[in-house]
């Protein structure tokens, strides 16, 4: 029994320096905050608007860390429906990327959307739950976008119309 505990403690004592995890899994890569001045405005003026509770920067989603600079994200509550959303900052050649991503987020939160476009804003909604999910392109004058994503718990004429 004696010998059966040093074999195991040696064994144990030699995992333990050399390790014994996968070499061939990937390495798992230290996010960072990444931030950037536009989107600290862009927090003080959510943070101005009535309906918006919280503002706040956040860690971008993995399948667009490596392609965008900056991730606010906020919740609030309109007078019919609450909302929840993000904004991202996105250099204009990763623009798409971006946009496919929040389209594919609806897509993947929310049944049987119908979509329309109105203007900058790519609408997406179901009225049976409620929902309308307001995806926005606006190009910087420096050939950035800024995309946001907002959910609001409204039906499409309830959105428009509060939109007026």
């Amino acid at each position: 029994m004696k010998k059966v505990l040093k074999v195991l403690l040696v064994v144990a004592l030699i995992f333990g320096f050399t390790g014994c995890g996968d070499k061939n899994k990937p390495e798992v890569k230290q996010k960072e905050l990444k931030t950037t001045e536009l989107g600290d405005v862009l927090i003080e003026n959510y943070q101005k608007i009535k309906e918006i509770t919280s503002a706040t920067r956040d860690y971008l989603p993995d399948e667009i860390y490596d392609v965008a600079d900056d991730y606010i994200v906020f919740t609030g509550a309109y007078e019919n429906g609450d909302t929840s959303g993000f904004a991202v900052i996105v250099s204009n050649e990763n623009m798409s990327k971006v946009f496919d991503y929040a389209i594919n987020l609806a897509h993947s939160s929310y049944s049987d959307l119908q979509q329309d476009v109105y203007g900058i804003s790519t609408l997406l909604y179901n009225d049976n739950v409620p929902i309308t999910i307001s995806i926005s392109k606006v190009q910087l004058d420096n050939g950035d976008y800024i995309i946001t994503y907002e959910a609001i718990e409204m039906t499409l004429n309830d959105c428009l119309s509060y939109a007026g």
